[in-house]
């Protein structure tokens, strides 16, 4: 009879054990970017948007782990070409505090449906070693625009200098 009376206990127990750990792990932060121990430049974070069959601009745009950005305007946009720029620590820390407020890393890798007349948006960012692509066309969580506006926000804020094709 005793040990029937211990098995709630005991399922009262691990629950409150498990649930906390699955609470620990869903508030990890991603951390600041760092080079490799070679000094190699790599990808920090993308954007692509692709076309439709309006007028939907259409870009790319690469931010390195150096800082170094360089965008290519295909339709639609105001630049049509390749550009560089450069961003600072600070703006790309920018990066990493929105990814972590809206938990990129979590999200679906792909937000999409049959509608192929609707543009698609593609973002990349690469942490300490992890990369996460999140590709979305429709019935994507709207907290996924605010990671894209920072990208946005780059065409006023950085000098774009035109690159020979």
């Amino acid at each position: 009879m005793l040990k029937l009376a211990t098995l709630p206990l005991l399922f009262l127990l691990l629950g409150i054990f498990g649930c906390r750990n699955v609470k620990n792990s869903e508030n990890t932060a991603v951390a600041p970017v760092e080079q490799n121990e070679q000094g190699d430049i790599s990808l920090f974070a993308s954007i692509s948007k692709s076309p439709c069959y309006g007028t939907c601009p259409v870009y790319e745009m690469k931010i390195y782990s150096d800082g170094t950005v360089e965008y290519e305007g295909k339709r639609n946009v105001e630049r049509i070409g390749k550009y560089s720029a450069t961003i600072s620590e600070e703006q790309m820390q920018k990066f990493i505090t929105v990814a972590n407020e809206i938990n990129y890393f979590k999200l679906e890798d792909k937000y999409d449906s049959p509608i192929t007349d609707v543009p698609s948006t593609t973002t990349t960012l690469t942490v300490n070693g992890s990369t996460k692509s999140v590709y979305r066309r429709a019935d994507y969580p709207n907290k996924i625009l605010s990671f894209e506006a920072l990208f946005e926000d780059l065409f006023e804020l950085l000098e774009w200098k035109k690159v020979d094709d």
